[in-house]
């Protein structure tokens, strides 16, 4: 083949692939994002926060007592376990206590 035709051929696809490209028409904007609505209603939802626990002094009252009882047993509990590992490991190491 010649310079002449495969420039042909080139030009002509080109020309083929504009037309192609510019007559189309495009399905972008039959879709359009919409915004949601979108309401966080912080009052409201403080005021149901504050009337439970208005209405439940005593389970909230019960609830910091229990928790203070839960971490101070689970306190004891990692520290009797350090200790043990502690002394597994100069066991280890040193092959007595």
């Amino acid at each position: 083949m010649s310079k002449k035709v495969i420039s042909a051929i080139v030009l002509a696809i080109t020309v083929g692939f504009v037309l192609l490209v510019t007559t189309m028409p495009t399905k972008a904007n039959d879709v359009l994002p919409e915004n949601k609505p979108f309401s966080l209603e912080l009052k409201s939802k403080a005021d149901a926060v504050q009337n439970w626990v208005a209405s439940r002094p005593d389970a909230i009252n019960n609830f910091v007592e229990e928790s203070k009882e839960y971490q101070a047993d689970q306190w004891a509990k990692g520290k009797e376990q350090t200790a043990n590992n502690w002394k597994k490991i100069k066991y280890f190491f040193l092959g007595a206590e």
